[in-house]
């Protein structure tokens, strides 16, 4: 397979990502946390794999470098629902804007993908995953941390 064949993979993964991040955004706040749990795991398994096929695509020797390490320390993960949310909308970009940056920009879209994702690791724990379990001979709901910083 070619590198421009694996390019036109990499784009149209990358315009389902954004279309269910965009999708998300929308109606987060309407939305109970274990489905926003759902739909972020899912997301960012998504973009776990794209990351890791865009970078093998990628041969800038900058590619990971101090902008990553920076990130990492710059960025703390939250359990607040409204913090969860607003360091998500930060990250909001249009499925037009993400291909426009991917067709002249590569390395700054790899970028974009790798801390979209690293903010949906650092904020899916505000959106618990609430569990049932059987406790004094009735269901009650148990909540899992799923994710922590």
């Amino acid at each position: 397979m070619s590198s421009s064949d694996e390019y036109s993979i990499i784009k149209q993964d990358i315009q389902k990502i954004m279309k269910s991040y965009t999708e998300l955004l929308e109606v987060i706040s309407e939305k109970n946390s274990n489905e926003v749990n759902q739909i972020l795991w899912k997301i960012r398994a998504d973009l776990e794999t794209i990351v890791i096929e865009f970078k093998s695509l990628i041969t800038d020797s900058l590619l990971i470098e101090n902008w990553q390490e920076q990130f990492h320390s710059d960025f703390k993960g939250t359990k607040s629902k409204e913090k969860a949310i607003f360091k998500l909308q930060e990250f909001n970009m249009s499925v037009g804007e993400i291909m426009d940056l991917f067709s002249k920009k590569k390395k700054e879209c790899y970028q974009y993908l790798w801390k979209l994702k690293e903010v949906i690791s650092s904020v899916i724990s505000a959106f618990p995953k609430t569990r049932l379990k059987w406790e004094d001979n009735q269901f009650q709901e148990e909540k899992e941390k799923i994710f922590e910083i």
